[in-house]
């Protein structure tokens, strides 16, 4: 007698010679939380050295221009995470065979 077995994993890609090529980034949600992450700890920072340098008016304008550099710097690639992300959904729609 035949008996049929269901299929473990009906999820599974059964056209086994699909091969989709991988994304640059396989996980930039966790990368932006990362980088989120790292901002806030910039400013953070910034803040405990006024805090501790007494806010020396000199020493305070260079540490102010060197964390606005850093912060902008988060920001940008804050932004190209978001480009990103943007270009993986389209992406992922197009191979569903759905436009916008």
């Amino acid at each position: 007698t035949l008996t049929l077995t269901p299929n473990p994993n009906p999820n599974a890609n059964l056209n086994h010679n699909h091969n989709p090529k991988p994304y640059p980034n396989p996980n930039p949600g966790k990368q932006l939380k990362a980088m989120v992450a790292a901002e806030v700890e910039a400013e953070q920072n910034r803040q405990a050295l006024l805090e501790r340098h007494g806010w020396h008016e000199s020493r305070r304008r260079r540490l102010e221009r060197r964390f606005n550099q850093e912060r902008r710097e988060a920001g940008d690639a804050i932004a190209r995470m978001g480009e990103d992300i943007e270009l993986l959904m389209a992406r992922i729609l197009i191979q569903n065979g759905l436009t916008r």
